[in-house]
């Protein structure tokens, strides 16, 4: 009886060991699986706009990440332009961004906006620009209205082309992609409060506004590494506003960029933002209530 029970654990003990190995080689299974699936690395999309499809795309390889921004003016974090971005990514960054991508999946297989935002900002603070569209906004009183100058800057390494400011509809279609601007202003004490005599919008600007035609011949706009022009543009606000000291916004939309090829099609996008300071409430002087007048007639028909 000693015998056969000294039998019995030796096979307790070599079932034991076998399922352990089981057990190992599964475990080690999956590790490879999970090395190999981050050696090959992964891509997702989110939707940088808020009423339209503008996709900004992200490819992970080999703690490697690029980012191919095509606009975000969703109002939340700190990313103004559009452009390829470049640079590593460690690995408590990639765990983290893998389990958004995993788990926050939404329509058209996008990932969710909101749950990415941290790491899409944490790249476009860390990267380098391989390219980049930068749009700032100024604002001045100009006969009974507003000059506009939107700065266009190439800001990153490779030449940018995107339909001239001299073609822009300035029509908002989310259907046909128009090209369209759009610059705001609000009171830097009024940006929670948001009284509406504290701040005011343009409505779409587009090339019928546009006072230097002459410098944007042609269809297409090409701006080298390091370059900037100047869209200038004849505008009224859309409601009176009180003086003061205004933080002055722009959001851009670009029907079709064509170089670089990776940012090819329609963008969306915030731009720079600015300071402004306004003497006076808008309309005071007798030239400017004729003016506004007038424009809001105009705008009436």
């Amino acid at each position: 009886m000693e015998g056969c029970g000294n039998k019995g654990d030796e096979m307790t003990q070599t079932a034991s060991i076998r399922f352990m190995r089981v057990v190992l080689f599964v475990m080690a299974l999956i590790c490879m699986e999970s090395v190999m699936s981050e050696s090959e690395g992964f891509v997702f999309s989110v939707n940088g706009s808020g009423g339209n499809y503008t996709s900004t795309d992200v490819k992970i390889k080999d703690n490697h990440f690029t980012m191919t921004m095509r606009g975000n003016n969703r109002g939340e974090g700190d990313m103004p332009g559009i452009g390829i971005f470049e640079g590593p990514v460690d690995d408590a960054t990639l765990q983290g961004l893998r389990k958004v991508v995993d788990t926050m999946r939404v329509e058209r297989d996008y990932v969710d906006f909101y749950h990415s935002l941290k790491y899409l900002q944490r790249f476009y603070d860390a990267s380098s620009k391989t390219a980049k569209l930068d749009v700032k906004p100024t604002i001045a009183p100009k006969n009974g209205g507003f000059l506009v100058t939107l700065a266009f800057q190439n800001s990153g390494k490779e030449e940018i082309a995107f339909s001239s400011p001299s073609v822009w509809e300035g029509r908002y279609n989310p259907i046909a992609s128009r090209s369209w601007a759009v610059v705001s202003g609000v009171r830097d004490d009024n940006i929670k409060v948001r009284n509406k005599s504290l701040e005011f919008d343009t409505g779409f600007i587009g090339a019928s506004a546009l006072l230097n035609h002459g410098d944007f011949s042609g269809e297409v706009l090409r701006l080298q590494p390091g370059q900037t022009r100047y869209a200038q543009y004849m505008v009224f606000p859309s409601n009176p506003f009180k003086k003061g000291r205004y933080l002055i916004a722009v959001s851009v939309a670009i029907q079709q960029v064509s170089e670089p090829q990776a940012l090819n099609g329609y963008v969306e996008f915030a731009g720079q933002k600015n300071y402004v300071e306004f003497a006076h409430d808008y309309p005071t002087t007798p030239e400017e209530i004729a003016a506004f007048d007038a424009h809001q007639r105009a705008e009436d028909q």
